[in-house]
């Protein structure tokens, strides 16, 4: 028998490879029908900061961590649902629920103990200060 990309087998089987990689890459993250939940993240970064934007539907404010330790970004946290009833019978559940956590390299020294993190609407926003020894300084050239 000859698979080509086209066959059905050969689309399951490359799914398959693609949740076992990220699994091994996330191991810590949530897993959803056979997938890994691992949130969405937007990093900007402007003169004097980083600011990260993360997707976290359904997700309350204790429930999460944000670290910053060694330049690394660490956001860690938990979602979840209540618990199905007796006699429910769903025919597709998608919705995440479980631990995750998301940890990005950051660019420069940053100042650690002014962090600042709001979660609104299913969106946290964190602000991490760049270590003033990490910003572009601006040097007087003298006229002689």
């Amino acid at each position: 028998m000859i698979f080509s990309l086209a066959h059905p087998l050969s689309r399951d089987f490359s799914g398959d490879i693609d949740r076992m990689f990220k699994d091994f890459l996330a191991p810590t993250a949530a897993t959803v029908g056979g997938r890994v939940f691992s949130p969405a993240v937007n990093l900007k970064e402007t003169e004097t900061s980083y600011h990260v934007e993360t997707e976290l539907p359904g997700v309350k404010p204790e429930d999460v961590e944000v670290e910053v330790h060694e330049r690394q970004l660490s956001i860690r946290g938990k979602r979840m649902h209540e618990k199905t009833e007796e006699g429910e019978n769903y025919t597709r559940r998608e919705m995440w629920s479980g631990e995750f956590t998301r940890v990005m390299q950051l660019p420069s020294e940053v100042e650690e103990d002014k962090i600042d993190a709001h979660l609104k609407d299913g969106i946290l926003r964190v602000t991490v200060p760049k270590a003033k020894s990490s910003m572009p300084r601006k040097v007087q050239i003298k006229a002689q």
